[in-house]
């Protein structure tokens, strides 16, 4: 019997040798131009945030120096000093606003006196008695005079106003006589100057006497000698002087807009107080003292 051997070949793997692996296929360009891209951006970001980083710090370094500076020059200055740098800067935001106020027709009577306070006779009265300012920015009282000017010293010393308006007179005349300006000038003199001295970064604006019209308890006459004496006065002790007279008198001294006084042709209605107000606040903004190059000139 023959045995037959099959023809078909067994294949053996051979021994020590791994199956081999296909290659990989190869990557692509636009692969690896979004790698690139994709790194770049990845640096880029992190360069732009330590840049940012480094110029905080120098911001937050100089604005620490600054401080320290700023320290360093307040501690060398007096109280006085620094509150008056603070009103100065309060003062120009607050005519900048006014200004504004102004051009746009938005005018504000509360917030333009809001840091102002009004002293006066029976005429400054009616500012609070029709509720135009409240009490904390007027101190009149009817029948008053420079006398009683003395007794809110202490009161205007608490309060510390960036503007005083004076607006006193009209019974001071009465008191002191038509003919003795001086004599009233000399005693109104004496008391702006310890307004001066007790409130140094305060600016004392003092506001001429308003006219009256025939049938008056006061002279228009005498009112214009005491006016006079008062600018002379103002310019004496460097305060400002407010001649309000044009909005009751025009160029040759004749009254108009009569239709703002009461019956008793002294005393004002309402309709008076915002343009007496506007005109004093706009006037103390645009004063400028004068220097001693303008007194040598």
């Amino acid at each position: 019997m023959v045995t037959r051997t099959s023809s078909a070949k067994t294949t053996t793997p051979s021994r020590g040798r791994p199956p081999q692996k296909k290659n990989a296929p190869p990557i692509s360009n636009w692969a690896l131009r979004l790698f690139g891209a994709v790194l770049a951006l990845v640096v880029l970001i992190s360069v732009v945030s330590l840049a940012r980083t480094i110029q905080k710090r120098s911001q937050d370094e100089a604005a620490v120096a600054q401080g320290i500076s700023v320290l360093e020059s307040l501690s060398s200055r007096s109280v006085n000093d620094i509150e008056e740098s603070i009103k100065a800067d309060r003062r120009k935001v607050k005519q900048a606003a006014f200004v504004k106020a102004l051009e746009e027709e938005d005018f504000s009577i509360a917030e333009a006196y809001e840091d102002s306070v009004i002293c006066g006779d029976s005429r400054s009265v009616g500012i609070e008695l029709y509720g135009v300012l409240d009490s904390s920015h007027v101190l009149a009282d009817i029948g008053a005079s420079i006398t009683k000017l003395e007794n809110d010293v202490e009161t205007l010393k608490t309060i510390n106003p960036t503007f005083l308006f004076l607006c006193y007179g009209l019974n001071d005349i009465l008191n002191y006589g038509n003919n003795n300006a001086k004599g009233f000038v000399a005693d109104y003199k004496t008391i702006i100057q310890t307004l001066q001295k007790e409130l140094p970064s305060t600016q004392i604006c003092v506001d001429s006497i308003l006219p009256v019209l025939d049938g008056a308890n006061v002279d228009q006459s005498a009112i214009d000698a005491y006016n006079v004496e008062i600018k002379a006065m103002c310019e004496e002790l460097g305060v400002q002087y407010i001649d309000s007279t044009g909005l009751l008198r025009d160029e040759n001294n004749q009254p108009i807009n009569t239709e703002y006084y009461e019956p008793d042709n002294e005393h004002f209605t309402r309709a008076f107080l915002e343009p007496w107000l506007k005109q004093m606040m706009t006037e103390a903004y645009n004063y400028e003292p004068a220097t001693d190059t303008d007194e040598d000139a």
